[in-house]
This record gives structure tokens, C-alpha cells and sequence, in this order.
């Protein structure tokens, strides 16, 4: 659920201050990495950028199923949908979902849990476990 990817290069309105109340602007994220990831390689270091140029491929993936879940006023929501579309692109054989949570921001869920938003957030993550 919301995943923290990033890449040097910005997509979709990652260079637009919306002025909206998100917590993170760009040039935030930007110095994030590099003090949670000091040995990194810059903003577009697979772990944070997988579809980076010469990022390992997703075909790789270890697992069989995915859920990625997104806010609509996320600042790293395209990274999200950048994500499961080179996923699902990859040539990975795995499941792979997609959530997107309307007028929520990042992380929503843990400062707004008793939202019905955030309740269906725990229900599609329940059966995503629960399913074989």
C-alpha cells in the first residue's frame, strides 16, 4: 500500500506544487532518499525507481501475486501506476492488483483508520491475504 518510489526524471504532476495539503512536495522526497539510503545511487537506484534504465526486471519478481494501492492526492502516486504497469508489462507470470483510494493523500489509512476508505483499504488487503 502506497508505496515510496521515486526517479530523478518527474512524471504525471510530480513537479506541481497542488497546494492540496500534501505532506510531501517533491524536492522532499528527493532529499528523503538520500538520507534513508546515504550508500545510494541516486534517485534512480532500482530499489526506489524499479522501472529505472537498468533496473533488474520485474519478470523477476519472487512472488506470485501483487497488490498495489495508490491515493489520488498522493505525490508518488504515478510512481504506483508506473509500477503495476511495467509489472503487469514485465512479462511477470505473478497476479498482480491495483487500488486507488479517491481525495486521500499518502499513508491516509494510519491517520484516518476509521474512515470507511481506510476500512475498505483493511478489507481488500484481508481478502488479497486470505485468497489462494
Amino acid at each position: 500500500m502506497h508505496p515510496f518510489f521515486w526517479g530523478k526524471d518527474r512524471i504525471g504532476n510530480e513537479g506541481i506544487e497542488s497546494g492540496k495539503g500534501e505532506p510531501l512536495k517533491a524536492k522532499d522526497s528527493d532529499a528523503l532518499w538520500l538520507i534513508v539510503c546515504p550508500e545510494t545511487t541516486g534517485l534512480d537506484d532500482p530499489r526506489i525507481n524499479p522501472a529505472a534504465e537498468g533496473a533488474p526486471s520485474l519478470a523477476t519478481l519472487g512472488c506470485r501475486r501483487v497488490l498495489v494501492g495508490v491515493a489520488e492526492l498522493d505525490l508518488l502516486r504515478e510512481r504506483g501506476r508506473l509500477y503495476y504497469q511495467k509489472l503487469k508489462e514485465s512479462g511477470w507470470e505473478g497476479e498482480a492488483e491495483f487500488l486507488e483510494s479517491e481525495g486521500e493523500e499518502h499513508c491516509f489509512y494510519f491517520m484516518k483508520p476509521e474512515t470507511s476508505k481506510a476500512e475498505e483499504i483493511i478489507e481488500r488487503l484481508v481478502n488479497f491475504f486470505n485468497k489462494s
